[in-house]
């Protein structure tokens, strides 16, 4: 009997279990997307960057994947009227309240880090990463998480068309 018992109790374990768990996916249908600004660390990125890499996936997840977007403008105004100037420190009740505002059921934050290599006196070399959560936008629970990093010479700017595409691919 106590063989039984711990057999079950171990089962329910694991069962529980985040290791043993498939993380949750995005929803296939009437799913609506909100993109916030991409946080962004390093040189040769700035804010500006964040907004252009949050326009640019917003396209890119509205023509390659047919996901229905909130147009940024409207997430533009939305994070200005709430005085939000970084959505890095957000909180999950806040990330909750935007998607709720903006009536959208998926939270897309991003991340774009560029750190510098110095290879000799004249050379350097990009080392660019870009960071994608997709969030439940009733509950702030990660559905997916999506990154990609690449060895450059070329400025964050250049190749981010190129990694959000094949960011998007992925999903």
């Amino acid at each position: 009997m106590k063989k039984i018992t711990l057999l079950v109790c171990l089962a329910l374990l694991l069962q529980n279990c985040a290791l043993f768990r498939s993380p949750p996916k995005l929803p296939e249908k009437n799913i609506k997307v909100v993109v916030l600004p991409f946080t962004t660390r390093g040189p040769n990125v700035s804010n500006r960057t964040g907004y252009i890499a949050a326009d640019k996936l917003t396209s890119f997840l509205f023509v390659k994947k047919k996901m229905r977007v909130v147009d940024r403008s409207l997430v533009n105004h939305t994070l200005n009227r709430k005085s939000i100037d970084n959505v890095y420190f957000l909180s999950q009740q806040e990330l909750v309240e935007i998607a709720d505002t903006l009536n959208a059921s998926v939270v897309v934050l991003g991340l774009l880090e560029n750190r510098t290599l110095q290879q000799d006196m004249f050379a350097s070399q990009n080392i660019i990463t870009v960071t994608l959560r997709f969030l439940a936008g009733d509950s702030g629970e990660t559905l997916q998480i999506v990154y990609e990093t690449q060895k450059t010479d070329l400025k964050p700017l250049l190749v981010l068309d190129e990694f959000l595409e094949t960011m998007v691919d992925k999903l």
